[in-house]
């Protein structure tokens, strides 16, 4: 998406704290990103991306055929509902498609914000033959692909790593998922949006730098390193 989220993320995924990323086809940083992804032991998704949704950085759709007038992406992927489905589809395989020419080895999508449409998802995966990690619309994954979920990054502050630390505790085998979004400087990262754009800057900026925090706390490398062990698995 940007390097001053590519770079939080890398800086977990060296700790061992990231053992899944979601590569965003259509950001500024796409390839070079890709390129950093295939050098780590981490599972790759697809970040299905059909909205721009910041006011300092704009992208647009890989198939050129679902951008605005400013030649981005809407705001909102519910701004595409009346598009043809077979746009919405072709965009989506294309976004897939540019992931496995950059050499990345996908086990599966998903949705930034959400899918603009019913049926969506099934739809992608039947043409791309690539299974979608998500519930159709809505970001919970499906209970058949994760065992257990945590919402991290919509948490206060201050509560993050308690709750990220006690849910891992608590996991036994399986695939168990949190969902974070970590960025890195704030400076950078304002590159994206601006305070103006309220709780949409917390989601660009605040939240990010906190995620980032708790995910390279050495109490959290230490849970999950430990987690790793009892389960005899090299992925939470």
């Amino acid at each position: 998406m940007h390097p001053a989220i590519d770079a939080a993320i890398f800086a977990a995924c060296a700790m061992g704290t990231v053992q899944e990323v979601a590569w965003m086809a259509v950001g500024p940083s796409a390839a070079d990103a890709a390129r950093m992804v295939r050098s780590l032991d981490v599972a790759v998704s697809v970040h299905l991306t059909y909205a721009s949704e910041w006011d300092r950085a704009k992208w647009s759709s890989i198939t050129g055929r679902l951008d605005g007038a400013d030649g981005a992406l809407p705001s909102s992927p519910a701004d595409l509902r009346a598009v043809p489905p077979d746009l919405l589809i072709a965009e989506g395989v294309a976004q897939i498609a540019r992931g496995r020419s950059l050499g990345l080895a996908l086990d599966s999508f998903n949705f930034h914000i959400d899918a603009p449409a019913p049926g969506l998802a099934a739809d992608i995966a039947l043409a791309a033959g690539l299974p979608c990690r998500d519930i159709g619309m809505g970001l919970r994954p499906q209970p058949s692909w994760f065992n257990s979920f945590l919402d991290l990054s919509s948490r206060p502050d201050e509560t993050k790593l308690q709750a990220l630390l006690a849910f891992i505790a608590k996991r036994g085998d399986g695939r168990h998922c949190v969902v974070a979004h970590p960025g890195q400087d704030r400076a950078r990262l304002e590159q994206l949006c601006s305070p103006a754009m309220g709780s949409r800057y917390s989601w660009a900026v605040d939240f990010r730098l906190s995620d980032a925090d708790v995910l390279t706390d050495p109490d959290n490398a230490a849970a999950v390193r430990d987690a790793l062990a009892r389960s005899g698995s090299r992925r939470a």
